[in-house]
């Protein structure tokens, strides 16, 4: 809806969407095996007896650890709802100074099961005194010595709706057994939201300012608040946990060398089965927001040109990022040697437990100008330059945190933070035959020549491995690198900016310092490194890019005829260095033979060629009647009746 008022232009309205998905999506990977099942061997079968000593050789004898299989995908139907209102006001409040103002409400309600089948871990609900006993070699918990779904809850149901099992939700056919040997009727929860997590309301103020300082120069100012509609997530997945994820684990028995891998079901016991694992979302989720603001002066240049120079901010709050909040405390397995990691996590009887949270946060700084010259002369080109600072906590809602307890030096370059970066564009009108009104002109003439250029330092990423030094059972996951649990870093590693490739041993960064000494070395036992300036210390190498098109009209007539176009990508077949995480990509991990080396050339910006020939019309033109009604209708009309009989005699005249 739309009012002028004066100087005002007043608009409101509203907005639904309503989004739903159904599928096999929803499956635990969590659970540490397959649908083809998986056998896990280690080097001491603790508590087993019989080893080799070594893993691969208990393979070869088939002296297996345990045996884990999954059954099928859970088939889950979701829905979700989103509202918005808003209301906003363009102020002329003088000929030079313009003043835009509003406010945004967006209502979010969570991704609901149709059939109830998804579950979550709700704090609430665990009772410490009906924890299960869990074996303390095994980390099996011992079923009937307590409730081996403690704390686990289908949220805003009291029983599965009818259509459950037709649908094959688990644990909803008559008689069910799913739930540790029993029904399934202890898990529902009416009392909590369907979808767990509550209802979120963000309320989103905008302002913005253009100010005419003289004929050649404006000032614009904007802040505002915008959230995030996060939808449903592909790392945390309630409807593949347990019960509706079936999954069986048979572990060894003890001083039994009878293979494993020959006949797993030799091993089967009634009485035990493998802890839990969890997935689930926290239930004060929040959307996640952000404030964005920036401060342009722009200024009407010779040859025809314009130049914009700009400070943009942004500050992002109620970032996701994934914790386990069912992680040991830091040296658990250390100083209890012999113990399953499973026996010393807080929530006994299960395993890891991923949480989705919302309480990262970010910080973007950027200086950004921009030189841009309109097409005049069969000629346009322009340039931008931008310098920026990304900070952050976690650049991935899936980011896993290593350690649960304390993230206190997680604050760092994002992973996709980029420096320095320079795009140049460009439209050129070759300057030949450009009189259409000969055959030869309307043949050869008409060529337009165009293309672009990007150049771009690179990203940053963090020196680990995915080793648990600290001893929980586990390790972080980030989107870059192997930074599973960081390295001490005990100097400033040098940018060589050397290329390695297949066959040179050159760094592209050092490695170790000036004396010998290496930069980075294993934390020690029992600890994670919590020293700041560790995550996203290395930035990898930058990148360019080149195209070029060109580009002919052969019209038929004046509301018909074909585009011709060739465009080249990459058109001087400029090799870009791997990077991270690309095939022979700045290499990270700390023990590996080519660490801190790049060993192969990008393989994703090949040269490319295409030619297209398009076949372009235009509908029939408005008549002037008809343009007359639209301009009178139009806000600007009423708003500006200076411009009335310009705008009329525009129309008459064509």
């Amino acid at each position: 809806m739309t009012k002028v008022w004066g100087n005002h232009t007043i608009k409101a309205g509203v907005y639904f969407n309503y989004q739903g998905e159904n599928d096999y999506d929803q499956i635990n990977s969590g659970l540490g095996g397959n649908q083809n099942g998986s056998f896990v061997f280690t080097d001491n079968r603790n508590g087993l007896g019989g080893t080799t000593g070594v893993g691969i050789a208990n393979l070869a004898l088939g002296l297996a650890d345990r045996y884990t299989e999954i059954g099928p995908r859970s088939y889950t139907s979701w829905t979700g709802q989103m509202y918005e209102e808003f209301v906003q006001d363009s102020w002329k409040m003088t000929p030079r100074l313009h003043l835009d103002f509003g406010i945004r409400i967006t209502t979010l309600t969570p991704y609901k099961p149709a059939w109830a089948n998804a579950a979550y871990f709700d704090l609430g609900s665990y009772v410490a005194s009906q924890a299960p006993q869990v074996n303390p070699t095994t980390g099996n918990v011992i079923l009937g010595t307590g409730n081996a779904y403690n704390g686990v809850v289908i949220p805003g149901f009291s029983s599965f709706p009818g259509s459950a099992a037709a649908h094959g939700v688990v644990g909803s056919e008559p008689n069910s057994t799913a739930c540790a040997g029993g029904p399934c009727t202890g898990l529902f929860a009416p009392h909590l939201p369907n979808g767990y997590v509550k209802i979120t309301n963000t309320v989103q103020p905008r302002l913005g300012i253009a100010y005419q300082v003289d004929p050649k120069t404006v000032f614009r100012a904007g802040a505002g608040e915008f959230a995030t509609h996060m939808g449903l997530l592909d790392n945390i997945f309630p409807g593949g946990n347990p019960p509706f994820q079936p999954i069986v684990t048979v572990a060894a028995v003890p001083s039994n060398f009878n293979s494993m891998v020959d006949n797993p079901g030799l091993a089967l016991n009634p009485s035990v089965a493998s802890p839990l694992t969890i997935l689930t979302l926290n239930q004060q989720l929040k959307a996640p927001t952000r404030w964005n603001w920036n401060l342009t002066v722009q200024r009407i240049l010779p040859l025809q040109s314009t130049l914009s120079i700009a400070y943009v901010g942004a500050r992002g709050l109620n970032n996701w990022r994934v914790f386990d909040i069912n992680q040991p405390v830091v040296g658990a397995l250390q100083a209890n040697p012999g113990k399953n990691v499973n026996y010393l996590r807080p929530y006994r009887g299960f395993a890891a437990m991923q949480q989705e949270q919302s309480n990262g946060s970010a910080k973007y700084d950027a200086l950004q100008l921009a030189w841009n010259r309109r097409f005049t002369n069969g000629f346009m080109f322009g340039v931008s330059y931008t310098w920026a600072k990304s900070m952050d906590n976690s650049s991935n809602y899936p980011n896993i945190m290593p350690d649960t307890y304390d993230t206190s030096n997680l604050w760092a370059p994002s992973e996709y933070d980029a420096r320095h970066a320079v795009v140049i564009n460009y439209v050129y009108a070759l300057p030949f035959l450009q009189n259409r009104s000969t055959l030869t002109s309307k043949l050869i003439g008409g060529w337009r020549l165009s293309g672009s250029a990007q150049f771009q330092t690179g990203q940053p990423c963090g020196v680990g491995t995915n080793n648990d030094f600290a001893g929980v059972g586990e390790f972080g996951s980030f989107g870059c690198g192997s930074q599973g649990q960081f390295w001490v870093k005990n100097g400033t590693p040098r940018i060589l900016k050397n290329f390695a490739g297949a066959t040179s041993t050159t760094q592209y960064f050092a490695t170790t310092n000036l004396d010998g000494s290496p930069i980075f070395t294993p934390p020690s036992a029992g600890t994670f490194n919590l020293q700041r300036g560790v995550r996203n210390s290395i930035y990898g190498p930058g990148f360019q890019n080149w195209n070029i098109s060109l580009h002919k009209n052969f019209p038929i007539n004046e509301r018909a005829g074909f585009e011709f176009s060739t465009d080249a990508y990459n058109f001087i077949n400029h090799p870009n260095w791997a990077q991270i995480g690309q095939t022979g990509g700045l290499d990270l991990n700390p023990t590996s033979g080519t660490f801190g080396r790049i060993t192969q050339k990008s393989a994703t910006n090949p040269r490319q060629l295409q030619v297209a020939l398009r076949f372009y019309f235009y509908s029939r033109t408005l008549e002037p009647r008809t343009c007359h009604s639209l301009l009178r209708s139009s806000p600007i009309f009423a708003r500006e009746p200076s411009i009335r009989p310009r705008l009329i005699d525009i129309v008459a005249s064509e």
